[in-house]
């Protein structure tokens, strides 16, 4: 049994036990097909089919009035849905007072088994939202979960067989069928289906990469959300080898909860977590949630449910939370701290829950710690990942060597493919030179110098960047001052060796 058809079975239990009006925040119409085809088709003791259904929407009729008439005049047994109804009860609406002391006054009696009608307001707003309060207590909030593998493996079969009928149709492979529904997570049976049939239309096959590209555009209407599209390779990381090395491991199992990387601006957090995401062949999903902020009472957090409802279905994907300390400055004191505050807490939660599916690891990045442990040190604590911090440290003379090399070629090669013309970068930097850089200053020192056409050296370009050391020289410093909270590399490799002492070989 699917998880929608688990919340189907319940939704009729609760109208069986007799609960008659309902919230349910969708925008799907296949929820109101599937609880109409679930309730009508349910047969009494005496064989009676009590069930039956009828619409009401304000964009064929937009007099509400005529929507309690049609709930007042149904027969018993009907469930009436309205869609978009919520609009006349916004707080200003200027029949709102009538609709809820309607709603008051009917509710009892739609309740009783001589009248019993089901009403379902079909919106896209959450249940705090969409109500007053005074209705609150009358109605039940119904969340149906957006389609998990079973579903769209189904909805995948049925394409495929209307599919088939295109000439030159290419059947996926058993593999490939796989890799299709693992793709299609996080968005809605409606624009599953569109996107295999545009596939189907456009390429004679149903494809991972179309289904890539319509998951994106479908995450666009999703605030703070963002489909990672860099295909970033852990060669294009230097240093950090032995956190690259147990992470690569780790990222793969279906346990790990994910971690998060600390360290000053410029050091790789991003582009390291991004490689390995990119390199493990999951979905990768960046979250911002400063995105999610919203001006009007309850629009944050509903803006976070919407991203939670879709990770919800992410079995096996990675979320990536850059910039925690970002994030979280709205949390302390002034106007927005309380709902920052709520929308982290809604975040935290599902971290935490048997709402997580399993396999979903967060990944996040923080240039400094302070205000996370000043407002948000439940975001550290254990079990929320998978270690403790992870520190990213500036990188040493040897590893800084390398980045210069790596991107004396990558510029190189870079001017090369576009300007048509080699060039070559000049000159060499030093320990001294170079003491206090981040891979950042390796890259743009040689970029500097490509930019020039290869006429300025390295030693003439390192005259135009000033190293972040400086510039945060206190929170850098503050960062090294509180090591002992983090996980470094040398803990990793400690941490490896007592491993394999107890027989586990990471």
């Amino acid at each position: 049994m699917t998880k929608t058809e688990q919340k189907l079975e319940l939704f009729q239990n609760y109208v069986r036990a007799g609960y008659s009006h309902f919230v349910v925040p969708t925008c799907e119409p296949r929820i109101r097909k599937l609880i109409c085809e679930k309730l009508t088709a349910f047969q009494n003791s005496r064989g009676e089919k009590p069930y039956k259904c009828k619409d009401w929407d304000m964009t064929i009729d937009d007099d509400p009035m005529s929507a309690l008439s049609l709930i007042g005049n149904a027969e018993p047994g009907t469930v009436v849905f309205l869609h978009n109804f919520h609009w006349f009860l916004k707080e200003g609406s200027r029949d709102r007072e009538i609709i809820t002391q309607n709603l008051l006054n009917s509710a009892g009696v739609y309740r009783s088994k001589e009248e019993r009608k089901i009403v379902i307001i079909l919106t896209p707003f959450t249940f705090d939202k969409v109500l007053p309060k005074e209705l609150q207590r009358d109605f039940i909030s119904f969340d149906f979960p957006l389609p998990d593998e079973d579903e769209i493996t189904t909805i995948l079969d049925i394409a495929i067989e209307t599919a088939s009928q295109i000439p030159d149709f290419k059947l996926p492979t058993k593999e490939e069928k796989k890799e299709i529904v693992n793709n299609s997570l996080g968005m809605t049976a409606q624009a599953i289906e569109n996107a295999y049939f545009l596939s189907a239309l456009s390429h004679k096959k149903i494809t991972t990469e179309q289904m890539n590209e319509m998951r994106s555009e479908h995450f666009k209407g999703i605030a703070g959300l963002h489909v990672l599209k860099e295909k970033i390779k852990l060669d294009d990381v230097i240093g950090y080898d032995k956190i690259k090395q147990y992470f690569k491991v780790a990222i793969d199992s279906p346990f790990s909860l994910g971690s998060l990387f600390v360290g000053p601006p410029g050091t790789g957090k991003t582009m390291i977590v991004k490689a390995l995401a990119h390199e493990s062949g999951k979905l990768v999903a960046i979250l911002n949630l400063t995105e999610c902020s919203g001006k009007y009472v309850g629009e944050s957090e509903e803006k976070v449910k919407a991203v939670i409802d879709v990770l919800t279905v992410l079995k096996n994907g990675i979320v990536i939370l850059d910039e925690l300390d970002k994030t979280l400055a709205g949390v302390g004191s002034g106007e927005g701290s309380d709902v920052a505050r709520r929308s982290i807490s809604q975040l935290l939660d599902f971290m935490n829950s048997d709402n997580r599916p399993k396999g979903l690891k967060f990944f996040g990045t923080a240039n400094a710690i302070q205000g996370l442990l000043n407002t948000a040190p439940e975001y550290l604590r254990a079990e929320r990942w998978d270690t403790a911090p992870i520190y990213m440290s500036l990188p040493d003379w040897g590893t800084r060597k390398k980045m210069l090399a790596h991107y004396k070629i990558v510029f190189q090669d870079m001017w090369e493919t576009e300007m048509g013309k080699k060039i070559t970068i000049k000159g060499d930097l030093s320990d001294e030179d170079t003491k206090g850089w981040t891979g950042a200053e390796c890259k743009a020192v040689c970029r500097i110098a490509m930019n020039s056409g290869g006429e300025m050296t390295l030693q003439n370009a390192k005259e135009m960047v000033r190293p972040i050391s400086l510039m945060a020289k206190g929170n850098i410093d503050h960062l090294e001052s509180m090591k002992s909270i983090f996980v470094t590399a040398d803990d990793i490799e400690s941490g490896k060796l007592k491993l394999k002492s107890r027989g586990i070989d990471y």
